[in-house]
């Protein structure tokens, strides 16, 4: 504009403080490439008082105000460079600060909106760039695909016509063998009629027979000639035979190739086979781990059943307002579950103090040591028995828990699958797929990146991921998938890779429910009467919660010293919980 504006300073009861101030000063400087204040005006759509308003900071601009003065403004001759164009939004959102916080804030995000849609178009030019070189690439490819095919044809139809060609010389060949067969047979003929003249003609004159024998070798001569022609077709024809031959060695030498490839598939059967044998007898096991911790269960349940019985038969009856003692009933209460789980077929619960009286009972051999040990009291003996269900229940947890690490990690030690093999839930081997970004999900709440991610097959799936990895992919773009029994265990890109195995939880509870309660109602059987039961109550409940937690660990974890923590941690908890049920008293 025309002379320099003297430098601004905010009036007497101005609301705007050091923030408009910077506005003023900035916003004079933008208005400043105009040569005069009705040319600004007349450019910004506006009048020129509402300008020396806003320059004078009675007022501060409008959205649409700011937006055209950007866009018009020329200083020092160039367009609004983009670090202008920042400085101008932060100052303008400042000073609507000062006048209204909420005309402010709908300012900025009408600022923050415009750059988000200026990427958006940048992104679809991106877009729309990238699919016109596809295009371009699919275009070549159908091109060169269709010369391909041209010389291919002409190719086929060059190898017909030589086919043909050779298929007419040996017809010509054939014809000419016939030929020469004919004229051999009539040589024959001619040499028989020959002699048959010699013989005949012999006694007529010695000139006539030097003559007839000059006849008979000119005839051999012929014939001889003939002959040889016929061995150069005969050769010829062998020719031809022999280059037959060679290519019927070579389909042959194809075929045995076909042989060895077929050999090779059939060892990698055999190989899968194996594995199948492998994975049976690590079931196998387990099975016989369980059977083992059954058996436990199982004889400590007879130890039972064999000290109520001398007891019903040695000690007065009990009265019938008499309870059992407590520590067998909680004990039973406790592992009850655990013993029905475990017991054999065709085998019942003992019938005694804490089980119901129609459950039957477990027979088997008696222990002479049992009979022997005449001095030890009824409740000593119940006492040994819960301790031995609750060891059989803490072993069978660690058992499962053992069983659930091994299914959590198979994939991480399984082969991968060969070339046309699909990792379904029937493979023990480790798939690789391509999938595709068909969405990006995040919950900023919950803090959860996800991705819709599309599978070879058509199907669609859901995973949660690691932020570098939301982060390095687009929709469209694709990712890499590691396949295990036909779910999802792992996906990768950008160098990175989220592991996806969702824990067992219901399996997970049961274990800690057999350690956890195992473990509290070894020392309540030890104690007996004296056990404080809130107390223990609420150990169990911890005691449960921690095993949960450590167990879950040790189950998920594939190294082994993050697995020797987790066991820790649960051995700590253990020996808390013998303290405080030994040690308290409700």
């Amino acid at each position: 504009m025309n002379g320099q504006r003297p430098a601004w300073e905010p009036k007497e009861g101005n609301p705007g403080g050091s923030e408009l101030v910077a506005w003023v000063e900035h916003l004079r400087d933008l208005l400043a490439s105009f040569p005069t204040d009705q040319e600004a005006a007349t450019a910004l759509r506006t009048d020129k008082g509402k300008v020396s308003t806003y320059v004078n900071g009675l007022e501060v601009p409008t959205l649409e105000f700011v937006k055209r003065l950007l866009r018009e403004a020329r200083p020092n001759g160039n367009q609004v460079t983009e670090e202008v164009r920042t400085v101008t939004r932060a100052l303008h959102v400042e000073a609507v600060k000062a006048f209204s916080p909420n005309r402010a804030k709908k300012y900025q995000d009408a600022y923050m909106y415009e750059d988000l849609s200026q990427e958006v178009g940048v992104l679809k030019e991106e877009r729309r760039l990238l699919r016109r070189e596809l295009d371009a690439v699919r275009q070549r490819a159908a091109e060169k695909a269709q010369w391909l095919r041209a010389q291919h044809s002409q190719e086929k139809a060059r190898l017909a016509e030589e086919v043909e060609l050779a298929q007419d010389q040996v017809r010509a060949l054939e014809q000419r063998l016939a030929d020469a067969e004919q004229r051999i047979d009539q040589a024959r003929e001619e040499t028989a009629v020959a002699r048959r003249e010699l013989v005949e003609f012999r006694s007529a004159a010695g000139m006539e027979l030097v003559v007839a024998r000059r006849q008979v070798r000119e005839l051999q001569d012929q014939a001889a000639a003939r002959e040889r022609v016929h061995r150069l077709q005969q050769r010829e024809l062998s020719e031809a035979a022999q280059e037959k031959i060679t290519a019927l060695e070579e389909e042959l030498a194809h075929t045995r190739q076909e042989l060895a490839v077929a050999e090779e598939r059939a060892d990698e059967i055999l190989g899968r086979l194996v594995e199948s044998r492998a994975e049976i007898e690590r079931i196998r096991t387990a099975e016989d781990h369980r059977t083992a911790a059954e058996q436990a269960v199982a004889e400590a349940l007879d130890v039972v059943d064999d000290a109520y019985a001398r007891q019903q038969a040695d000690a007065p009856r009990l009265d019938e307002g008499t309870e059992p003692p407590k520590s067998l009933v909680t004990v039973t209460a406790t592992i009850a579950t655990t013993a029905e789980a475990g017991r054999p077929p065709g085998r019942t619960a003992p019938a005694g103090p804490g089980v119901p009286a129609g459950a039957g009972r477990l027979r088997s051999p008696k222990s002479p040591a049992a009979d022997s040990d005449k001095h030890l009291s009824f409740a000593d003996v119940l006492q040994i028995g819960a301790c031995v269900l609750a060891l059989a229940a803490i072993v069978l947890g660690i058992i499962q828990a053992v069983d659930a690490h091994a299914e959590t990690v198979a994939d991480l030690h399984a082969p991968v699958c060969p070339s046309g093999v699909t990792a379904t839930a029937q493979q023990n081997c480790v798939g690789r797929e391509t999938g595709q970004v068909v969405q990006k999900m995040r919950s900023l709440g919950e803090n959860m990146d996800r991705l819709n991610v599309k599978r070879p097959s058509g199907a669609t799936e859901i995973q949660q991921v690691e932020f570098d990895i939301y982060r390095a992919v687009r929709e469209g773009s694709t990712v890499d998938l590691t396949v295990w029994k036909g779910d999802i265990v792992a996906v990768s890109a950008a160098g990175k890779t989220t592991r996806i195995r969702p824990l067992p939880h219901l399996s997970l509870l049961w274990i800690a429910l057999l350690i956890g309660l195992g473990t509290v109602a070894i020392p309540c059987a030890l104690k007996g009467s004296a056990t404080p039961w809130k107390t223990a109550a609420w150990v169990a409940l911890g005691c449960c919660f921690e095993t949960y937690i450590s167990v879950g660990f040790v189950v998920e974890s594939p190294y082994w010293w993050l697995q020797l923590i987790g066991v820790l941690f649960c051995l700590i908890g253990a020996a808390v919980t013998f303290i405080i049920v030994i040690t308290f008293e409700d």
